[in-house]
């Protein structure tokens, strides 16, 4: 005889997978974010606007040429300068062949500043002379104005 009526335990059902806990809909959405953050910091810490390093690569040119002195090395280095500022700023289909008058209207194009007419002719002509009697120091004044009146930014010129 059994003085109490007890029944056997009952265990409670399993815990279903479906539908997931808050947690494990919220991690997708944390890595997803997560990596659109590390992708944007490194981009902000590796963005350097394109008229400063333009501006670096124009501080080495007048360096070296305080070192060697060679005016048609100066015109052809400060031509490959501004040929890849021109690069950096417009269209690669549209700038890369440009050449003569062309690529100085281009180049004008870009910054506020313009290459007057003499400058403008021994940027064309001294990097392919044998001797350049080019004025250097005009030279370097023309381009470091033109670099003080590049745009930050690609998208941004004229």
């Amino acid at each position: 005889m059994n003085p109490l009526p007890l029944r056997d335990i009952h265990l409670p059902d399993a815990v279903s997978w479906w539908p997931p806990a808050i947690g494990w809909w919220l991690l997708p959405l944390l890595v997803i974010a997560l990596v659109f953050f590390i992708r944007w910091l490194i981009k902000r810490l590796r963005y350097q606007p394109v008229n400063k390093r333009v501006q670096l690569e124009f501080e080495h040119l007048q360096q070296a040429y305080q070192q060697h002195r060679d005016a048609r090395q100066l015109a052809a280095d400060i031509s490959v300068l501004l040929r890849r500022s021109c690069l950096s700023y417009k269209d690669r289909k549209h700038s890369a062949s440009l050449t003569g008058d062309a690529w100085i209207k281009a180049l004008n194009s870009i910054s506020t500043v313009q290459f007057s007419d003499d400058i403008a002719q021994q940027l064309l002509s001294a990097p392919y002379r044998r001797q350049a009697d080019i004025d250097a120091d005009a030279l370097l004044a023309a381009c470091h104005a033109w670099i003080s009146g590049l745009p930050k930014e690609r998208g941004q010129a004229q």
